[in-house]
């Protein structure tokens, strides 16, 4: 069973208490984001696995996780303050956009599969945490700043307009996950993961299958679409 703490101080006084110490200069504490990324397939899937990979199991590189144990910290305890999703893809060529909802990933933004699934977070067994819609409701939360294109310009010189070099000819779609510092989902209270405590994180799709739409996009080869989860805290580690 997993324990839950209103703030970092309770998770020490806990902590004193079950292993015998009252010298915290014997543990090191340090923020500390533990991610992992997976696969979004062209043909989805009902269920995706976070943390299920350690770093070097499995091809898994540091692009992919930085999970010391599969399911597991390890030897340390790890207290989750935070829980963010974020999507990633190698190449999303922007001027690649023809009008097609399959050519832009935008199409997944507003009416793909960041608009359903179920975030679950269990410990030992025993589900500790639900979020539904998780890239909407844990979105990245990073405070950065958005970057917006006008469009694309092709050049024009005419003898009517001879200092004409360059005009619109049309906008490209733009969307993200919101970055915005208030849109960050907070534990609440937090929840220590203790030593070697299992856990599973998952991101389910019990209503079915959502495919990718911006297929143009997407190779699951060669331009993987891919999603990640990252848990913000505190890590709390004895000293080597």
């Amino acid at each position: 069973m997993a324990a839950t703490f209103q703030n970092s101080a309770a998770v020490l006084s806990y902590m004193q208490g079950k292993f015998g110490s009252a010298n915290f200069s014997q543990w090191q504490i340090r923020r500390r984001i533990m991610f992992s990324r997976v696969t979004y397939t062209e043909a989805g899937a009902t269920e995706y696995s976070f943390f299920a990979d350690a770093l070097g199991s499995n091809s898994t590189t540091i692009e992919d996780t930085n999970m010391p144990k599969a399911n597991s910290f390890g030897q340390v305890h790890f207290l989750l303050k935070s829980i963010r999703t974020r999507i990633f893809i190698k190449t999303w060529d922007l001027l690649a956009f023809s009008g097609l909802d399959a050519s832009t990933l935008v199409s997944d933004l507003f009416m793909g599969f960041v608009q359903a699934g179920v975030l679950e977070l269990s410990i030992n067994g025993r589900p500790y945490l639900q979020i539904p819609k998780p890239f909407m409701f844990a979105p990245p939360g990073d405070g950065r700043p958005q970057v917006y294109s006008a469009g694309i310009q092709t050049m024009v010189l005419t003898e009517a307009s001879p200092n004409t070099l360059y005009t619109l000819v049309g906008q490209i779609p733009f969307a993200t996950q919101t970055s915005k510092r208030n849109g960050l989902y907070l534990v609440d209270p937090n929840i220590l993961i203790e030593a070697e405590q299992n856990f599973s994180c998952k991101i389910l799709f019990p209503s079915g299958v959502v495919a990718v739409i911006g297929t143009t996009v997407t190779d699951d080869t060669s331009n993987p679409l891919k999603i990640g989860v990252e848990f913000d805290g505190i890590e709390f580690r004895p000293v080597q």
